[in-house]
């Protein structure tokens, strides 16, 4: 059982009190009270206030991460910084968090192809910030769009200039099926393509084989691109586009 859980039974608090005393949803106060819910630095000091709960063991009784998850946890949210990655995140209100990410701009791709993995080159490079309201596990980057190879004009598309925000796959996620149900747009970084925004056509990966395809239909001049596995330094989802208008 929780600690949470545990200590609000304890002390009688129902998801009723919770409700009322943070202001918050039914949904939200059931995922506090059951111990599924991340509880970041404000949080901690809400609860430890109003019900006597032990402000450090709410922080460290966190929700483990499932056995099939893409991503490690990040650790206590409210800290400074990932110290995983290069992403900062703070709580701003009751399931809402700031996140603050670095950003490759589309004159710093070149840079980054070759210094990706340099912690001095990562540590230059200018965060960007984006709110969400669900809790941001893993590794983040947010790289901007450019060209039109993923411009099909529909409500999927990605236009010139688009920023993305992407969380990185851990390398050895490659070899199982890639799924794209929910986010289906990747970045692949690649020793010689380069930086590519793309979708995935088909995967051969007993073969090490990926196919690539952009969402244009001019086949002519963005054609399906088949890339060996072995040449990707790094492969990201895309889990949310700002559009440039």
């Amino acid at each position: 059982m929780k600690y949470i859980t545990k200590a609000l039974k304890e002390k009688n608090v129902t998801q009723k009190d919770l409700i009322r005393d943070l202001e918050v949803s039914q949904p939200y106060a059931s995922a506090l009270f059951n111990g599924k819910k991340p509880i970041g630095k404000a949080m901690a000091e809400k609860l430890s206030k109003l019900y006597g709960l032990d402000y450090i063991n709410l922080l460290v009784d966190r929700e483990p991460v499932k056995k099939d998850s893409n991503a490690k946890f990040i650790g206590v949210l409210g800290d400074k910084e990932d110290l995983e990655g290069d992403t900062k995140y703070t709580e701003i209100s009751p399931g809402r968090y700031r996140m603050k990410v670095k950003f490759v701009a589309d004159t710093a791709k070149a840079g980054f192809l070759n210094g990706f993995k340099d912690p001095e080159y990562i540590e230059e490079l200018p965060f960007r910030e984006i709110t969400v309201d669900f809790f941001p596990r893993g590794k983040y980057m947010a790289f901007e769009a450019e060209g039109d190879s993923m411009d099909d004009r529909s409500i999927y598309a990605i236009p010139d200039k688009t920023i993305l925000t992407a969380r990185e796959l851990d390398q050895d996620k490659w070899r199982p099926k890639l799924h794209s149900h929910k986010y289906p747009n990747w970045i692949f970084v690649h020793k010689y393509e380069g930086i590519l925004v793309k979708q995935i056509a088909s995967q051969d990966f007993e073969a090490g084989v990926i196919t690539l395809r952009s969402l244009n239909p001019n086949k002519t001049l963005f054609p399906d691109k088949e890339l060996l596995l072995k040449d990707i330094c790094a492969i990201y989802n895309v889990v949310k586009r700002e559009l440039p208008f």
